[in-house]
């Protein structure tokens, strides 16, 4: 856990006496960083606190509207076409690598997800606390979008959830909401905990894991709706890629094509032919 100042001046002093520079996007990669990220793990959450408290002019706003539904809709498209299911994080990391590329601040948000709708006669979970190999969900905010779902549809359901869902989701944000034990734990694990600890059974992430307390106080949780579906994404943690760009990603590749490929073959020539239309 660590103290996130609420305002961007003090943020940027606290980098200042550390001797990290914050001019180019990216400087969780500075060797002052990691240093100071050694200590305490942390530590990256003040990076996504600087990209959301940063200043931003209307120009760049632009760009950012611009850019994102094209790259959102490609790399959506190039994960569902390819079949690899579940894989959120990786696509996250990438997603986030190629938006530093085109000049856009992002970092990702590893938390859970709920889904319900009419269709289905419970509620769909993705807990970030579960006895699954790969718990809970994580999506990429990108000021001033707060959701940049990629993955959503491309997950391993098992009641047709994925055409009840978009192919992508990108939203400026909807309802905020405050989350609790329920949106985070799976059910039975969430039972022993409260049995052990007692209290409020709401409040059991609380006391069981403390570390996520700064992040989940300081960036926001949403809930919001796709049609009559209603997703409620709550944040856990923040997550970015320790690879120093993009042409280092190779842990996995989408259609034959590893992350760098994806931006050179597709989305860049997409981004440019989007350019001549306008001009």
């Amino acid at each position: 856990m660590i103290n996130i100042p609420d305002n961007y001046d003090a943020l940027l002093k606290l980098f200042k006496t550390l001797d990290i520079p914050t001019d180019e996007i990216g400087f969780y990669n500075h060797r002052s960083f990691i240093r100071a990220e050694r200590r305490n793990v942390s530590f990256i959450e003040l990076y996504a606190a600087f990209v959301r408290l940063r200043s931003r002019e209307a120009s760049y706003d632009d760009h950012v509207r611009k850019t994102v539904p094209i790259v959102a809709k490609i790399l959506a498209e190039e994960i569902l076409s390819d079949g690899q299911l579940g894989a959120c994080v990786d696509a996250a990391q990438i997603l986030n690598k190629i938006l530093e590329e085109l000049g856009i601040w992002s970092y990702s948000i590893q938390g859970a997800i709920k889904i319900d709708a009419p269709e289905l006669p419970n509620s769909t979970h993705f807990w970030l606390f579960d006895e699954k190999p790969m718990p809970g969900h994580v999506w990429v905010v990108a000021p001033p979008y707060e959701i940049i779902d990629v993955t959503l549809k491309a997950q391993p359901y098992s009641r047709n959830e994925a055409e009840l869902l978009p192919q992508f989701l990108i939203s400026e944000g909807g309802k905020r909401v405050e989350p609790n034990a329920l949106d985070f734990t799976e059910p039975m694990m969430l039972a022993m905990q409260h049995k052990m600890l007692g209290g409020s059974l709401r409040n059991v992430h609380k006391r069981t894991n403390p570390g996520m307390m700064s992040a989940v106080n300081f960036f926001p949780s949403w809930e919001l709706k796709e049609g009559s579906t209603l997703l409620r994404y709550a944040t856990g943690g923040v997550s970015l890629s320790d690879a120093p760009n993009l042409a280092a990603i190779k842990n996995r590749t989408w259609n034959g094509r590893y992350a760098v490929a994806v931006l050179n073959d597709l989305i860049l020539p997409a981004l440019e032919a989007e350019t001549h239309k306008e001009n």
